[in-house]
């Protein structure tokens, strides 16, 4: 028999813990990618970590959006981003993960671009409202 280690108030045969498989998150997939940075409430602070060291920045907070749009028209697609979030100072950041070489990716990328263009120029439009400017 293992060593065993008193934990809590039961008692644990390491060995065979130890010898139990692991389950890693691939993050090179979109649903590993997804479960670490996409989760609200749980991986914010890893998301800003990851953010400010790769781009640059002082993201000091991240609030998750909806990430799926609905095109204006029946004729646009709908869109699933990975990850859509905004920091304290309203700039909002598309993350996508891509693993697999795609046909036109960079239409892609420039499709989404302007739907968050289109969220911000919303948000902008109404605050104006609200405060009374033109």
């Amino acid at each position: 028999m293992g060593k065993v280690k008193k934990v809590g108030v039961g008692v644990q045969d390491t060995e065979s813990e130890a010898r139990e498989p692991r389950v890693f998150a691939k993050l090179i997939y979109d649903s590993g990618f997804k479960i670490v940075f996409g989760t609200e409430g749980r991986s914010e602070r890893l998301l800003m970590t990851m953010l400010n060291r790769l781009l640059g920045l002082k993201i000091v907070k991240v609030k998750y959006l909806p990430t799926e749009r609905l095109g204006l028209t029946e004729e646009e697609s709908k869109s699933v981003f990975d990850i859509y979030c905004s920091d304290s100072q309203g700039r909002r950041f598309l993350i996508e993960m891509q693993m697999w070489s795609q046909h036109y990716y960079h239409k892609r990328a420039v499709y989404y671009s302007s739907l968050s263009v289109q969220d911000q120029c919303r948000i902008e439009k109404q605050n104006q409202k609200d405060h009374g400017s033109p």
